[in-house]
């Protein structure tokens, strides 16, 4: 069992996991319905080429949804990423706090989630806490 020691906001809903050393290793969307697929409904037309920014809970945000490719970030700067777990890239800001995350095949991994939970539920990609 995974043992998380440290969790730490990307924005207002959007939580990294960290290990005890300190390696992020997953991060749970809370509100992930409204903030996720709420943007990517009213902007319509093709789901598979969308940049929506915006601002949520206070904080601002950038989407990008390429070919099936999700990529989510803060307002943050972003100097370097790693490979968190298959089709999972976290980023990382100067300070390195993960700042955002890129999830390849999200259409096909993140969207039935989306469809499927309950709307007050959070959704974990990753490891889960």
């Amino acid at each position: 069992m995974l043992t998380m020691m440290r969790i730490d906001a990307v924005t207002g809903d959007v939580i990294a996991d960290y290990d005890s050393d300190g390696k992020v290793v997953g991060f749970a969307i809370e509100h992930a319905v409204e903030l996720l697929l709420h943007p990517l409904a009213r902007k319509g037309g093709d789901l598979e080429h969308l940049e929506v920014q915006g601002m949520y809970a206070g904080y601002s945000y950038t989407l990008l949804l390429h070919n099936g490719t999700l990529t989510f970030g803060s307002d943050r700067k972003q100097v370097r990423s790693g490979e968190v777990a298959e089709h999972l890239t976290a980023h990382y800001d100067a300070d390195g706090d993960a700042a955002g995350f890129t999830l390849e095949r999200a259409s096909e991994l993140l969207l039935p989630l989306l469809k499927s939970e309950p709307a007050s539920q959070p959704i974990h990609i990753g490891e889960q806490r």
